[in-house]
């Protein structure tokens, strides 16, 4: 099986967030199921930037943030590039979601065209996703909350 991720939650695996827990244990529930990861390639500058920011606010040191970076690009995940398909499924997601920008949207178009769930760490995408019938977008709250 295949599962798309955000950078959301592969910046939970590197950094000290109130949900790196949750993201650690599916994480592992998807390497031991053998399951393989696809995302757009705009997931390893979207968690640099991350990472960049981390360094601002005083949670990461830059020699830190770095190794997160190599830990990042060493993850085993399907790198998705840019297509002119691809990218005006992401124009047409942003649209109907109500999104100025298309960052989100992009993560929609590779799980749509691989025909996966997506697993993301944004409430409101997955919120969004759903009030337009979208059943095929998963946050990461919904693996605890199906365990209590």
């Amino acid at each position: 099986m295949t599962v798309a991720i955000d950078a959301g939650l592969l910046a939970a695996l590197l950094l000290p967030l109130p949900y790196s827990e949750l993201a650690q244990v599916k994480m592992s529930s998807w390497l031991a199921a053998d399951e393989i990861l696809v995302a757009p390639i705009l997931l390893s500058y979207e968690v640099t930037s991350i990472f960049r920011k981390a360094v601002a606010q005083g949670w990461l040191t830059t020699a830190e943030a770095a190794d997160a970076v190599e830990k990042l690009l060493s993850t085993d995940i399907h790198w998705v590039a840019p297509s002119a398909v691809l990218n005006r499924r992401a124009l047409e997601w942003s649209e109907r979601l109500g999104q100025r920008v298309a960052y989100d949207s992009s993560y929609l178009a590779v799980a749509e065209s691989e025909r996966v769930d997506l697993w993301t760490t944004d409430r409101k995408l997955a919120n969004g996703a759903r009030r337009l019938g979208v059943d095929w977008v998963r946050h990461l709250w919904e693996s605890e909350e199906a365990s209590t």
